[in-house]
């Protein structure tokens, strides 16, 4: 039972100092007896802490004490316990270890035989979960791997004879496609001949074709040269009997414009436009005049 714990000051004692000194006030500076009451009032409740603090020491300095004595005799009494429990205990281990070693080893041994189990069915193709296989006699479970067995070698022989059957699948197929490879290179050699020999035969088309061009191209020259040569000289003979024809309109023209041009009285104007008009009309007929001349002579 824990020991109650008395100070020299009470709860009542401290609650009636906070009702009188929490009410001291100082009203100024100047507050002379304020001061010297809230002092004397402090004074007093640092003495009243002071001597809490000092019994506190007082009372943990005892208590340390009696700890270490406690302590000190608990450590004598486990010192003289220790070697009858530690004898004790070895006593127990050495029955407890080996105990838990026979089981470890029966249940390794157990894991063991199971799991060559699965490692045995799997080896056939049929898997099962551990938790299926534990709880399985030895008959049940041989009679599971002679199924999964039986099982295997009708699949390896399925197997085998869908193997032979794709092998000659695939060995019908290279031969058809050896004979189609065949016939496709003869059809290609056969369209090959039949190209080159229309080629040659529109060659030779060609050639003739080109020669009967030629041909025609050189008769049709030459006729054409002819007739070109023809309305040449055709041409020449009508030039000839134009010029002929317009000789006797050239002196005549000749003649012409040389008689205008025989000196004339200007008639005798007085106004300036009319002047202006008579000059200009003279300069225009003197240009027609030349053009008249000029046409004659190059005829």
């Amino acid at each position: 039972m824990d020991q109650i714990v008395k100070y020299d000051i009470t709860k009542a004692a401290i609650g009636k100092m906070r009702t009188e000194f929490m009410a001291l006030t100082i009203a100024g500076i100047d507050d002379k007896e304020g001061f010297e009451a809230v002092h004397n009032a402090r004074m007093t409740v640092k003495g009243k802490r002071v001597e809490v603090d000092k019994k506190r020491k007082e009372l943990n300095s005892e208590a340390l004490s009696w700890q270490k004595k406690v302590n000190a005799e608990a450590k004598h009494i486990t010192a003289l316990l220790l070697p009858i429990e530690n004898h004790l205990k070895h006593e127990e281990d050495v029955v407890t270890v080996e105990k838990q070693r026979i089981k470890e080893e029966k249940e390794r041994a157990e894991q063991n035989r199971i799991q060559a189990r699965i490692d045995k069915l799997a080896e056939y193709d049929a898997p099962m979960p551990f938790f299926e296989i534990a709880p399985l006699s030895d008959d049940e479970y041989q009679t599971i791997l002679d199924d999964a067995i039986s099982r295997w070698q009708e699949a390896l022989a399925q197997k085998a004879e869908e193997e032979q059957f794709q092998k000659e699948i695939e060995e019908a197929d290279r031969k058809a496609a050896a004979e189609a490879e065949a016939k496709l290179k003869a059809a290609r050699e056969e369209l090959k001949k039949q190209r080159k020999e229309q080629a040659e035969k529109e060659a030779s088309l060609k050639a003739e074709q080109d020669r009967i061009d030629a041909e025609k191209k050189a008769l049709e020259d030459e006729k054409r040269k002819a007739a070109e040569k023809e309305e040449s000289k055709k041409a020449e003979a009508a030039e000839k009997k134009r010029k002929e024809s317009l000789k006797p309109d050239k002196e005549k023209l000749i003649k012409w414009v040389e008689g205008f041009n025989t000196d004339k009285a200007d008639p005798v104007l007085k106004s300036k436009e009319a002047k202006y008009i008579l000059k200009r009309a003279i300069g225009d007929i003197e240009v027609i005049l030349q053009d008249v001349l000029e046409y004659a002579e190059k005829e």
